[in-house]
């Protein structure tokens, strides 16, 4: 967006010492249009941070009414592996677990487990 801003700002300059510069002129105009489009495209994005905190809150105050403690997180599931916590249509938790085994040096993933 600045850069935007910037172009805005010395084309609009420019356009004082040269108010009938056809390139200026449509310069303008296209930077105009480019910055419109940033806006958009940063209101999109704060409208979509705001559904997913209001998921995240969702979650966390599911968590809390069912008196659900959370601990530290012991053991990072890798990145490549889709494991998050959610809440079905009947209200209930679904949330990854990891199961491990020091003795045999291995964890096992169970990546959806439903709460009973």
């Amino acid at each position: 967006m600045e850069k935007w801003d910037d172009c805005m700002f010395t084309v609009t300059a420019a356009l004082k010492l040269h108010p009938k510069s056809a390139k200026l002129i449509k310069l303008k105009s296209d930077c105009q249009a480019e910055c419109d489009k940033e806006v958009k495209v940063m209101i999109k994005a704060a409208v979509f941070g705001n559904i997913k905190e209001d998921k995240r809150l969702t979650l966390f105050k599911n968590i809390r009414s069912k008196q659900i403690k959370l601990g530290k997180k012991i053991h990072a599931i890798p990145e490549s592996i889709e494991a998050s916590t959610t809440i079905d249509k009947q209200g209930k938790l679904h949330f990854p677990v990891v199961l491990v085994f020091p003795e045999f040096s291995t964890i096992e993933l169970i990546q959806d487990w439903p709460e009973c």
